[in-house]
């Protein structure tokens, strides 16, 4: 079991104890999950078996992590660190609920070019089928939104 962030843990222990599994959570966000067997360390990804990535992506969360499934068709598990905005078509990175450092997260986000996803599955939000390079796009969309915001901001 895949705990991506400190503030969604509910129900871990009996999560876990009901599917007879091992938990993962960031060294970062592990007093959220004592518990937890698995820690990953640093920003380096853990691959786990032949195709289950664990990516951490500080910024949401000091230990946000997402999860990422597949070699050719791959599947994420985003935690709170992206969603899909429906009625915007467009991928949300959100400064509103960033609870540990916004420049981190944009960071974080920058170092998903590499993937090329073809579902996104958020904590929060609906999942989002992508065709061969839309996740690319939607990224850059993303970034450049949150570059314009933080120009306005700035001045």
């Amino acid at each position: 079991m895949v705990l991506t962030h400190r503030d969604d843990v509910a129900d871990h222990v009996r999560w876990a104890k009901a599917l007879e599994c091992e938990r993962w959570i960031h060294k970062s966000d592990s007093d959220a999950a004592p518990e937890a067997e698995n820690q990953v360390i640093g920003k380096k990804g853990l691959l786990l078996g032949r195709a289950l990535q664990l990516i951490p992506v500080p910024g949401h969360t000091e230990g946000s992590m997402v999860a990422v499934l597949g070699d050719q068709q791959q599947i994420m598990f985003s935690g709170d660190h992206l969603w899909w905005n429906d009625k915007k078509q467009v991928l949300v990175a959100s400064k509103k609920y960033c609870w540990w450092n916004w420049s981190e997260q944009l960071k974080s986000v920058k170092r998903l070019f590499d993937f090329d996803i073809t579902w996104l599955l958020p904590g929060h939000g609906q999942a989002h089928q992508f065709a061969s390079g839309e996740w690319k796009k939607a990224l850059a969309q993303t970034l450049r939104y949150a570059d314009k915001i933080i120009s306005i901001v700035q001045g």
